[in-house]
């Protein structure tokens, strides 16, 4: 999309007009909404652009826009260290234009980052705009991406204007959201000063605009960690999602590869999968009185390969989208099918950001990453025929080049789906693994369950924190106080592959502080330390972290990743984080900043959305050996109370934090998943 109109970022400066003898730029600038509209929107993205503006700025503020004074108007320059230097009455000239729409400012320097325009209005607000190009824009958008600027100066010496302008097109597409823009009006309504709104405005954006400042300026990638990033990984991948045709249902499942190679050189990189190697499972849980579930497993039987851009903070592939005729015999839509049919086939996958989550010294032997999918098939009457949607949480570990160590304590968080003739249930576990040389033992800390009823339309959900384990010879899977306990054989190669249990097999990292495992099955499984009770489709991953052996974690902040699914009373969300971060105070109490991207699912089909629904916890915190308990309660939108409740582990180094999570609402609906945390912080 291009909205960069409408708010200015990227493009050259404006022409060399004089004044007193100093070159000057010529600026024109627009504040809220224009009086009048002299042609219609004559593109797509016109019309998305102007009917956002139209929505954010109500015609009670737009009024207030039509006698502001240029002389009140303010221009600042930013320093390397972050000091403000306005510049004085002389240097600079602002005017309304010949009709009275906008403004011209002559201004003494060209397109830059690092400068501002404020402008006063009534009831003690400010509107500020960044000078990336010559025709401006002033909203409260812009406002929060000059103060974001303003913040992170030194981080945007390293971009360009053209990724400045790419943020500022991110922020409107967000703001286009139904829920944030509604969210955004109250704001805009009921601020009474610039920092209310800034504040409103930003409790609203923050964790996705954050990821996005963060993302851009990532320092570049060394040559000595890029060399040695470059080679042999292995992946593993769970999915939640959704689908609606005839019907509707879920969708659940993943991928694993041992074959993926990776080639990088300076920002640039290239990756291969061969033929054979990339396995990937689905599960498909119907809605409805006559509803079922089946699955299925293949393996790619052709080559793949690509490219991404690499950094210090991982790799990056970029989105992409494919808008084909439907293909016709392949029997995904019937109505489809016909001779006459002329339906479109449009499938689009979010970029991708794999966080590196190594050692210091390897940074890209581990990473974490979350995508989303959709595919919809239409007709000739643009009625949609097929709807999908899929989340995604994936990790890769490099294949080690000498048998790594894996011994001592390891904290595990398990994702566990299995789907029967009548429920599904969603599991989430916490063990610790106690390991030494080919022996292993494990001890249930934990249970999350979610077990939806898709034929009678409810759910159930249970949480246990267990004070204890037992062998299974007479343990109680209801006992809500003693989890299970057992051992394993455990064996490791030389390129830190692992399998435990005879079943379960993954890789070790190089450095043998994280584990990743997996299985799956479309036939009933045994085995694998959770065992699966004779449920005939079913897909388990495992990540486990050598446990901390410190008890402090004060200032450190986090990127989290999550997908899970949330459940209500004749609907299901496969839900994600979009973008997450999660800090500890000085004294190491976590608060979280989350931006959520969840689509309902009923029996009639996909009904309501949103790709960032801003949500905000701060926690009680305990922080034991390794062990990390989070909880907060707090009201819900419904009148009722939210107990949001995250347990697991961090790792030796406090790089890597992996949790299972849980979301209880006092009057109903419920949801369990899955997230990681990468340190951000943690080499400074």
């Amino acid at each position: 999309m291009t909205l960069t109109a409408c708010l200015g970022g990227g493009g050259g400066g404006g022409g060399g007009d004089s004044a007193g003898g100093a070159a000057t730029t010529r600026y024109s600038l627009t504040v809220g909404t224009p009086a009048t509209t002299t042609a219609l929107p004559t593109t797509a993205q016109e019309r998305i652009a102007q009917a956002l503006l139209d929505f954010l700025i109500t015609p009670a503020l737009a009024d207030t826009f039509d006698d502001l004074d240029p002389a009140t108007f303010r221009v600042i320059t930013i320093n390397a260290d972050g000091s403000l230097v306005e510049l004085g009455e002389d240097e600079f000239t602002a005017e309304a234009d010949s009709d009275g729409s906008g403004y011209i400012l002559e201004l003494p320097f060209g397109s830059r980052i690092n400068s501002y325009i404020e402008i006063p209005l009534p009831a003690g607000i400010s509107y500020t705009t960044p000078t990336t190009r010559s025709d401006l824009f002033a909203n409260p958008l812009t406002t929060f991406v000059t103060q974001q600027i303003a913040s992170r100066t030194a981080q945007f010496d390293e971009l360009s204007l053209e990724e400045v302008d790419q943020i500022i097109e991110i922020v409107l597409e967000m703001a286009n959201d139904p829920v944030v823009q509604a969210e955004l009006e109250q704001a805009i309504n009921s601020s009474a000063s610039t920092e209310q709104l800034l504040e409103q405005v930003g409790a609203k954006l923050s964790a996705a605009i954050e990821q996005q400042f963060e993302d851009k300026a990532a320092p570049a990638l060394d040559s000595s960690a890029a060399n040695q990033a470059s080679g042999g990984y292995y992946s593993e991948s769970v999915t939640v999602g959704g689908y609606a045709d005839r019907g509707a249902g879920i969708l659940l499942g993943g991928n694993r590869s041992s074959a993926i190679e990776l080639d990088i050189t300076g920002d640039t990189g290239t990756f291969s999968v061969p033929a054979g190697t990339f396995k990937e499972m689905e599960i498909v849980v119907g809605l409805g009185a006559y509803s079922g579930a089946s699955s299925q497993a293949w393996i790619d039987d052709e080559d793949d390969s690509g490219s991404f851009r690499a950094d210090a903070r991982g790799i990056l592939f970029a989105e992409s989208e494919d808008l084909e005729d439907y293909e016709k015999d392949s029997g995904d839509v019937e109505d489809c099918e016909t001779q006459t049919a002329a339906c479109t086939d449009r499938e689009y996958s979010g970029a991708t950001r794999f966080t590196a989550a190594g050692p210091a010294n390897s940074p890209l032997d581990v990473m974490v990453g979350s995508q989303f999918y959709t595919r919809e098939v239409r007709d000739d009457t643009n009625t949609p025929q097929l709807q999908v949607l899929n989340h995604t949480l994936d990790v890769m570990l490099r294949r080690a080049s000498q048998m790594p160590t894996v011994d001592g304590k390891y904290g595990v968080v398990e994702l566990l789906f299995e789907a029967g003739d009548s429920d599904l249930d969603i599991y989430v576990y916490n063990n610790l693994l106690e390991i030494d040389g080919a022996q292993g033992n494990y001890c249930e800390q934990g249970r999350r369950n979610l077990e939806i009823y898709p034929q009678k339309r409810r759910y159930e959900f249970d949480r246990f924190n267990y004070q204890a384990c037992q062998g299974d010879e007479g343990w109680d899977w209801d006992d809500p106080n003693v989890g299970e306990s057992g051992s394993f054989p455990l064996s490791v190669a030389s390129d830190g592959k692992l399998v435990l249990d005879d079943e379960l097999e993954g890789y070790a990292s190089p450095d043998g502080r994280t584990l990743l495992l997996g299985v799956e099955a479309t036939e009933v499984l045994d085995g694998a330390i959770e065992e699966n009770d004779g449920e005939q489709h079913f897909r388990q991953m495992l990540l486990a972290v050598k446990t901390a052996s410190t008890n402090n974690l004060a200032n450190r902040e986090y990127r989290l990743m999550a997908i899970g699914m949330y459940a209500e009373t004749g609907l299901v969300e496969p839900t994600r984080l979009s973008a997450g971060s999660l800090r500890f105070d000085a004294e190491g109490n976590a608060e979280m900043s989350a931006a959520w991207h969840w689509q309902q699912v009923t029996e009639s089909g996909f009904s309501d959305s949103s790709l960032n629904e801003q949500f905000n916890l701060a926690f009680d915190t305990d922080f034991d050996e390794g062990t990390l308990q989070l909880q907060a309660v707090q009201d819900n939108n419904d009148g009722g109370q939210l107990t949001f409740t995250a347990d697991g582990y961090v790792q030796e180094g406090e790089r890597l934090i992996v949790l299972g999570a849980s979301g209880e609402n006092s009057d109903g609906g419920d949801f369990s998943g899955m997230m990681i945390g990468v340190c951000t912080n943690c080499d400074e």
